[in-house]
């Protein structure tokens, strides 16, 4: 199933693990340094409430899989992913929604 996105990194998703996507710089027109960050909100259940959090990364691959992790062991219905700029995406992370947005 392709992953939810969006290039606005003031939308926040709190039912949903997030990773966010980006680069230093771009030079020649390649995106260097790519990285990711992965943030999952503070959930609260019937018996206690897990904290929040943030991981980074450099590499994004390691990230989603960090992420699929995190959705599982917290129970968070979907991931989503924040990119910079949609032309950072690399078809061997996997595949984007068609059109933007959560």
């Amino acid at each position: 199933m392709p992953y939810a996105w969006t290039t606005d990194e003031d939308v926040v998703d709190l039912n949903a693990v997030t990773v966010a996507i980006g680069a230093a710089e771009q030079e020649n027109e390649q995106w260097v340094d790519v990285g990711a960050t992965v943030m999952w909100p503070e959930q609260k259940g019937l018996d206690d409430v897990s904290q929040g959090g943030a991981e980074s990364f450099e590499d994004v691959c390691a990230a989603l899989k960090r992420a699929e992790e995190i959705r599982g062991e917290f129970g968070f219905p979907r991931l989503v992913i924040s990119i910079e700029d949609r032309s950072m995406w690399k078809p061997e992370w996997g595949a984007l929604a068609d059109i933007e947005g959560y």
